[in-house]
């Protein structure tokens, strides 16, 4: 959080904004909230910040004007490549002390818990 702060953008914004990254700009508003689980109005209002702040340009698709086709600017791709580096670092400092093996069955531990977790929801 401190990382994403020094970089001068709110931690939603910038979840949305990398969540955009991964899909190319194209998703809907209401994709984003069902994945962040807010609301419709309050995606709309970090778009709006995202896009007045320079770190993203939207307009009306021309394939459906239900939605926005959503551009990163330069100014939000450098906020990614920033990101990306610290998450880097972060992952170096974390697993600096683990064996290979020892990474290996942490993921499978946290998976087993993450299905345990998922089963637990569908009932």
């Amino acid at each position: 959080d401190r990382n994403v702060k020094s970089l001068g953008i709110h931690h939603t914004q910038h979840r949305i904004l990398m969540y955009i990254s991964r899909h190319d700009g194209v998703i809907s508003q209401k994709q984003i909230s069902e994945r962040f689980e807010i609301s419709p109005a309050a995606v709309a209002g970090t778009i709006k910040k995202l896009e007045h702040n320079g770190y993203i340009t939207r307009k009306v698709s021309e394939n459906d004007n239900r939605y926005n086709d959503i551009q990163i600017t330069d100014k939000g791709r450098k906020i990614i490549d920033d990101s990306r580096s610290f998450f880097i670092e972060i992952d170096k400092k974390t697993f600096e002390n683990f064996t290979d093996e020892e990474v290996e069955q942490l993921m499978y531990l946290l998976n087993k818990m993450k299905k345990s977790l998922s089963e637990e929801e569908g009932n």
